[in-house]
Order: structure tokens, then C-alpha cells, then sequence
């Protein structure tokens, strides 16, 4: 195994020389190198979801690393009073009547130890 000094995977066009000269082009081969970040995060069910004051929401945050690297998970622009739990991206929320309004919050996944960030995914809680 060489290390390859890139991050992802590059498909790469091989030739043959020959004193200088093209002789043949060879099939295109395919390297993944020393590390890959993680996937978008996804979550079940639709990207706007509506709760009314009062009322628990709760969902899971996964994601899938393409070096099978442990994940942790961040979340941006969370509500005030919202638990997210980093190891195992489960979101829990119970707005209060204060509280009605729309949240977007954006989803990121990380490998560990590597620390590549994911592109991240949207959620958006309506609250009545």
C-alpha cells in the first residue's frame, strides 16, 4: 500500500511511454486517499417539520464515512432549550408558546480523528 498524498477519491488516466513517446493509453484507475470526509448527514422524514408549543420533537442525525472512521456530529443555529447529543445525533426540543416561530438548523458530520467536516444538511422545525 502507498500513501497517497490527497484526501477523497481521483480517478487518474494512465499512459505508457516508451523513450520519451506515447506508446499506449492505458483504462482510467480510480485511488482513494489517505482519508475521505463522511457523507451528507441524513435524517427520516420530510426537511420542514411542524410541532406544536409544548410538544417533544425528536430526531436522529446519521451519516456514513467512506473510511469507516468513527463520526461525531454538530448542529448550528439550534433553538434555545434544544438537546443534541454529539455521539449519537439524536436532536430532542420541547418549544415553549414563546417559542413559535420557523428554526432552520444545519446538520454537519466529522470523522474522528481526522476531524473532516461533512457538507451539511438542513432542518427546519415550525413551531405553532
Amino acid at each position: 500500500l502507498i500513501p497517497v498524498p490527497f484526501v477523497g477519491t481521483r480517478t487518474f488516466t494512465l499512459a505508457l511511454f516508451h523513450l520519451g513517446e506515447k506508446v499506449a493509453d492505458l483504462e482510467a484507475v480510480e485511488l482513494t486517499g489517505l482519508n475521505a470526509p463522511p457523507g451528507r448527514p441524513t435524517y427520516e422524514g420530510a426537511q420542514f417539520v411542524t410541532v406544536k408549543a409544548g410538544e417533544e420533537i425528536q430526531f436522529t442525525i446519521a451519516a456514513e464515512d467512506p473510511n469507516n472512521d468513527q463520526l461525531i456530529f454538530e448542529v448550528k443555529f439550534a433553538p434555545d432549550g434544544s438537546e443534541f447529543d454529539v455521539e449519537t445525533g439524536v436532536f430532542r426540543w420541547t418549544p415553549t408558546a414563546r417559542q413559535r416561530d420557523l428554526y432552520l438548523m444545519n446538520f454537519y458530520a466529522y470523522d474522528v480523528p481526522y476531524n473532516l467536516k461533512s457538507p451539511f444538511v438542513q432542518r427546519g422545525i415550525i413551531v405553532q
